[in-house]
């Protein structure tokens, strides 16, 4: 499967941000340089998110402890 194109975002704590629509899957990679994927996210979520004045805020309150997901690195 090829690699979802990431996206960069301005943010202390998140790198980029990639999403797999016809799957719903996002894949977070955090400034740590670990990278998640959360799964079952409607595309309406992923683009408030591109879209949130902060993304570490938004992450906290719509994403984190609300869907599944897996570390990958």
């Amino acid at each position: 499967m090829p690699f979802l194109r990431r996206i960069p975002v301005q943010s202390s704590s998140i790198r980029s941000l990639a999403y797999e629509a016809g799957r719903q899957w996002m894949e977070i990679e955090f400034s740590s340089g670990h990278i998640y994927r959360y799964y079952e996210v409607p595309a309406e979520v992923f683009s408030e998110f591109l879209q949130a004045p902060s993304c570490g805020t938004y992450f906290h309150q719509h994403i984190r402890d609300v869907y599944p997901y897996d570390q990958l690195s």
